[in-house]
């Protein structure tokens, strides 16, 4: 292709004195100048082609290297590691286990069965709060719940830890915990895998 205009133009350029004979050793020496840069141009497009042309063939041809079996499934993923210092400290508190058993003991009677309590609370709470305790005790009615939920605000801490410790449950005591170092890994495995050419599946 090169060659051919490379011809063209010289053809041209030994023609042009006879078509124009007037024509001066300058103007002939311009129109050498501007050929020749016009064609230097035009052979620089042409290697430009050519080497896009085999760029976009050496891409197609490494993607089809890789079109085979072990290509279609890609595995990649990350690895995390992590150390914490762990330091806390629990109060004393009732589980909820013991303080559920505490309100069963008020509603079913058992509490108020025992003369030992009734006396002891007898003498710990005020004469109003001990008389709404004891009309809980009557059949099971659902406003009982909100009845002594509203009657244990009136009483004091003191009061609370009392009424349970005469039921026989206790607070659980302070505990600290503490564990100097805690250390935990994450491992993340990714795949993807070109089952078709028009189907990708991906999993983590």
């Amino acid at each position: 292709m090169v060659k051919k205009i490379s011809t063209l133009a010289l053809a041209a350029l030994l023609a042009w004195p006879a078509a124009a004979g007037a024509t001066s050793q300058a103007d002939l020496e311009a129109q050498v100048e501007k050929l020749t840069k016009e064609l230097g141009a035009l052979q620089k497009e042409m290697a430009d082609l050519k080497q896009n042309t085999s760029d976009k063939v050496d891409a197609l041809n490494e993607k089809s290297e890789k079109w085979d079996e072990a290509s279609r499934i890609q595995l990649s993923g990350d690895f995390r590691t992590r150390l914490d210092d762990l330091s806390a400290r629990s109060e004393s508190a009732y589980t909820a286990l013991d303080v559920a058993r505490g309100v069963n003991d008020m509603f079913n009677g058992t509490a108020l069965a025992n003369p030992t309590f009734r006396a002891a609370m007898g003498g710990l709470l005020t004469p109003a709060q001990y008389a709404a305790l004891v009309a809980m005790q009557v059949p099971y009615n659902p406003k009982n719940v909100e009845n002594l939920v509203a009657l244990m605000k009136t009483f004091t801490p003191q009061q609370r830890v009392a009424m349970f410790s005469l039921l026989g449950y206790n607070p659980i005591p302070p505990t600290d915990f503490k564990n100097d170092t805690m250390w935990t890994n994450r491992l993340r495995v990714n795949m993807r895998v070109k089952a078709t050419e028009d189907v990708e599946f991906k999993g983590l």
